[in-house]
């Protein structure tokens, strides 16, 4: 995507209000010093706001069971040409055994389904012509957006999750994956040019009113998520989304969704077993 200006303090402000009811609820304080609304930086605003969210929750999650709970943000300006934002939080901190490895690609203190942690990533071993099986034991997802860099940076984090992941530029693809038979979860932005995902929403409920549809939406756009939900929206989350809490949402939403497929599996092998009968039973 192109780079543009951004404020970071805006960018740190966004980023703290998506994680503020996290930080009211484990009484959380949060302490600031620099000026950071008068440093501009180039970059993508939203990937710059996920990767300052995944701080905040990783931060967050390195404090469970400590008792005076504390996030301290500094920007420090190094030249005319960097800068750093410092995040610290009054967790315990991280074994010296693994202080080594913790920036390293593939290393995890977290459990699968967690969040990715620093190292965003785990090992895995996989081989190409097993995916389509593999699809079918695990929770999978459409990912349905315009913008090609939330469906990269979006469709990364899940994966890492290991939620299988197709993706869609628009809702009219979108809806070339979706029958009864299809047990995904769809993750779709609201706002997209043509069919926006309300309509989406419409119409994948209309081949199947069980599917569940997660929405993602601006600030803007809340009362109208609350309204889709209302009409048949499984939730909504604002963007840009919190890995950890997309990960859940989606498994809360997989959950359901393997249920009504295995009700639904279940209740035609009675109507086939009762058919059986009848016609077994019915005089020649």
């Amino acid at each position: 995507g192109s780079l543009s200006a951004i404020s970071l303090g805006e960018a740190v402000d966004a980023a703290l209000a998506l994680v503020q009811t996290r930080l009211a609820l484990t009484g959380t304080t949060v302490e600031r010093a620099g000026d950071a609304g008068a440093i501009m930086v180039m970059g993508g605003k939203v990937r710059l706001q996920q990767v300052i969210v995944n701080i905040l929750v990783n931060a967050l999650d390195a404090m469970e069971g400590v008792d005076e709970r504390r996030l301290q943000i500094r920007v420090e300006e190094n030249d005319e040409d960097t800068v750093t934002l410092h995040i610290r939080d009054s967790g315990l901190g991280i074994d010296d055994a693994l202080l080594d490895e913790i920036f390293s690609p593939f290393v995890t203190t977290k459990n699968v389904g967690e969040g990715p942690g620093l190292g965003l990533g785990r090992r895995r071993i996989q081989h190409s012509s097993a995916t389509r099986k593999r699809r079918s034991m695990k929770p999978h997802v459409l990912l349905v957006d315009d913008e090609a860099d939330i469906r990269k940076a979006l469709s990364q984090s899940l994966d890492l999750a290991d939620i299988a992941v197709d993706t869609a530029a628009s809702a009219e693809e979108a809806l070339q994956f979706i029958a009864p038979e299809w047990s995904g979860v769809m993750v779709a932005d609201v706002r997209m040019p043509g069919m926006d995902g309300m309509e989406l929403l419409q119409r994948a409920l209309k081949v199947d009113p069980d599917m569940p549809v997660i929405l993602l939406t601006g600030h803007g756009d809340v009362a109208m998520a609350v309204e889709a939900m209302q009409n048949g929206a499984f939730n909504f989350l604002l963007k840009p989304c919190p890995t950890l809490q997309l990960v859940e949402l989606v498994r809360k939403a997989f959950d359901r969704r393997r249920l009504v497929m295995e009700n639904r599996l279940l209740r035609a092998r009675i109507n086939r077993y009762t058919a059986q009968r009848v016609i077994g039973n019915s005089e020649a």
